[in-house]
């Protein structure tokens, strides 16, 4: 009698309790990443970056543009809120500001990098003032930082 009861009462577990959850938690995206610049043709090899920032969303993403070890014309990045720039200055004939663009070169034409560190969320828009625009003219792309993963409930 005793052992009837018992596999009655096992019967009777929720057999879903015992498997992992289907529904687990999506990864975040990195916290970090790497944009190669592309001399020929143009381009940022990633036109759109996800991260998501560290340490619960209240720590930072970071990303680096590397020049194409190839290049042989003047790039920069800069964001279209101007809030980094690789070279301050830098106009879209390939010179500084004010400067004599034969004499003076913007941008890297060797194997360089440019990093900046994010902290807040949100996207950031860039572009070579060289070879792109403002609003993703050109050569151009963007940075989407998210915040900390939404808790799920149990």
């Amino acid at each position: 009698m005793t052992r009837r009861i018992l596999l009655l009462a096992l019967a009777t577990v929720p057999v879903v309790s015992l498997l992992p959850s289907a529904a687990a938690a999506p990864t975040p995206p990195p916290s970090t990443a790497t944009v190669l610049l592309k001399d020929s043709p143009l381009s940022f090899a990633a036109k759109a970056v996800v991260l998501t920032l560290d340490k619960g969303g209240k720590g930072t993403a970071t990303v680096t543009w590397k020049w194409d070890t190839t290049s042989t014309r003047p790039h920069n990045v800069e964001a279209d809120d101007s809030s980094f720039n690789s070279h301050p200055g830098c106009n879209s004939g390939g010179g500084f500001y004010g400067a004599d663009t034969s004499l003076a070169s913007c941008g890297f034409t060797t194997a360089t990098s440019f990093t900046h560190t994010f902290t807040k969320p949100g996207l950031y828009r860039y572009f070579c003032a060289v070879h792109g625009g403002v609003k993703g003219a050109g050569m151009a792309g963007t940075v989407l930082v998210k915040g900390a993963p939404a808790k799920r409930k149990a």
